[in-house]
């Protein structure tokens, strides 16, 4: 809760954030729902029945949670339901979920363990943030019978998967460089068959901050692991990853793409949500639409969003995110 608390605090108390749900091809608001105004959302989740918001105050107790149920029709609040009246993992009723301060793809305060298609399932993975500084040991299991154990290596994170290849990020470093390195690794395979780091075109980043600073660079990416690809987003620039080998598919320069260019938006970083034939990619408070068949920017959603607030989620044909006026 520190970390909420702290992006909480850099926000002044009067700022109006509302849930809006928007057309994904234009971004057109189809309904809103206001919250007052000394609450900040910090997850969003989608259900069959409903859009459940989580909120805290800005000033207070950052661990006083305010949950809102709405309808995903029209906005008004609905009876609150059991978010968790399921027994087996595949009676469960939540289609989407935000991914947090950034953290696409972490397994932080999610609620199932990764299954896999030959019926294995996880344990031992729950809280596994970008925070994580140790190892973590992650056991395999099918009906109960332990099929494969595996470590994985110090400040390892955000684990996923695409079929049975298990894909993580970890930072690492070199001197006075930190380096993002992406990692696959089949199920019951004890090596890294592909890495990815961002090439060396794409230039260090100061590793500062507004309450630090350090004479260390950073070489760091945001990734989702996609139906058809894996993406990883930095220096301004987009990158499509085969999942069997980690070969570079094709790349695009977002920050140099002509829409973009013209809306003098800065791009440098953003986080990845996919969308039916399109990607979502959110830098503080702009989402742009990519289009995968143009491997172009199609649009420029929004530029209001809320900074410092949950990722935009996708559900019932619609995109859900957070907005603020002053």
């Amino acid at each position: 809760m520190l970390c909420l608390s702290l992006q909480a605090s850099m926000l002044p108390p009067d700022v109006q954030v509302t849930l809006e749900c928007i057309d994904p091809l234009n971004g057109k608001t189809i309904w809103t729902n206001q919250f007052d105004r000394i609450l900040r959302p910090y997850r969003c989740e989608a259900y069959t029945n409903g859009i459940v918001a989580f909120l805290s105050p800005v000033k207070g107790d950052a661990r006083t949670t305010e949950v809102v149920f709405l309808d995903p029709r029209n906005g008004s609040k609905v009876t609150p339901f059991d978010t968790r009246a399921f027994v087996f993992s595949k009676d469960d009723s939540q289609i989407a979920r935000s991914g947090g301060y950034g953290s696409q793809g972490s397994v932080e305060e999610e609620r199932s363990e990764i299954t896999l298609p030959n019926g294995w399932r996880s344990k031992g993975i729950a809280g596994l943030s970008w925070r994580n500084a140790g190892s973590n040991h992650v056991y395999f299991l099918r009906k109960a019978e332990l099929k494969w154990t595996m470590t994985l290596p110090d400040g390892a994170y955000n684990l996923a998967h695409w079929n049975e290849i298990l894909i993580y990020k970890r930072s690492t470093e070199e001197g006075k460089r930190i380096i993002s390195t992406l990692c696959a690794q089949p199920a019951g395979k004890e090596t890294v068959i592909w890495r990815f780091t961002l090439p060396e075109d794409i230039p260090d980043r100061p590793f500062q901050s507004f309450d630090f600073t350090s004479d260390r660079t950073i070489r760091f990416f945001s990734y989702l692991v996609g139906k058809n690809y894996v993406f990883a987003f930095g220096g301004g620039t987009l990158f499509a990853l085969d999942p069997k080998t980690g070969g570079l598919l094709w790349r695009h320069s977002v920050a140099g793409d002509p829409v973009v260019r013209s809306h003098t938006l800065s791009m440098d970083s953003a986080d990845i949500v996919e969308n039916d034939g399109s990607l979502l990619l959110v830098s503080a408070s702009t989402m742009l639409r990519f289009d995968l068949n143009s491997k172009t920017v199609a649009a420029v959603l929004r530029e209001d969003l809320h900074q410092y607030g949950p990722s935009p989620i996708v559900a019932n044909g619609a995109i859900y995110c957070f907005t603020e006026r002053d």
